[in-house]
């Protein structure tokens, strides 16, 4: 028998996104974490900094960098979760309609799920903020 990675072959079945997400959740919490380690490292560095180590400003730029890199990738991963929930409710909303009124199914891009997504910022920053135009 020839040995396969069940990552790549399609005996194992498709990829679902949502069964993904919940099985490595922990992940999302392991991060937190990692990412306060980076933080509380950076710290001790600016201590030794103070006392001049040599070293220490390489150290600092480098922990600097991953931390903004990590935070980065959480936005992108908040982003692509909202743009996914954006696509599902759109999808739910024109099965619904299909149902109810026997239209024809109009697929919408992902054009119409980030419209989605700046109407309800917009709606979430406009009750706590008033307009410029005013």
């Amino acid at each position: 028998m020839r040995p396969r990675d069940p990552r790549f072959d399609e005996t194992s079945g498709s990829y679902d996104v949502d069964g993904f997400t919940k099985a490595y959740a922990f992940l999302e919490e392991y991060r937190t974490e990692e990412l306060e380690k980076l933080k509380e490292a950076k710290q001790k560095l600016n201590t030794k900094k103070r006392r001049k180590d040599p070293d220490a400003a390489r150290k600092e730029e480098e922990l600097t960098k991953e931390i903004k890199c990590r935070i980065q990738q959480d936005k992108q991963r908040k982003h692509l979760g909202e743009l996914r929930a954006a696509e599902l409710s759109l999808k739910s909303k024109e099965r619904e309609k299909v149902k109810t009124t026997g239209k024809v199914p109009f697929f919408h891009g992902r054009k119409e799920a980030r419209k989605l997504i700046a109407q309800s910022k917009k709606e979430k920053k406009g009750s706590s903020t008033r307009d410029k135009a005013e």
